[in-house]
């Protein structure tokens, strides 16, 4: 399912992995989106539960995810003092 290499995703195109966890255990995973040079989607800080109540989590955690936007201020060159 989905592509297989690097690539941005677009709204048709998905990527799907796998992998072992313990109970106790969380996902952190972070994205930028792509237009902006300062929105970023994440987990929050502790990350994704990836179980509860010792059944494993499933399904569409889309709604876990965060917005957030790092304060960034695009410098002119002639704002350095190392250049002038």
């Amino acid at each position: 399912m989905g592509t297989t290499s690097p690539a941005p995703l677009f709204s048709d195109v998905s990527y799907q992995f796998s992998f072992t966890a313990s109970e106790g255990e969380n996902l952190s995973l972070a994205t930028m989106f792509i237009q902006s040079n300062d929105w970023f989607y994440a987990f929050s800080a502790d990350g994704l539960p990836l179980f509860s109540n010792g059944m494993p989590a499933m399904g569409d955690v889309t709604s876990q995810f965060f917005h957030t936007i790092l304060e960034t201020k695009l410098m002119d060159i002639k704002e350095l003092d190392c250049f002038s």
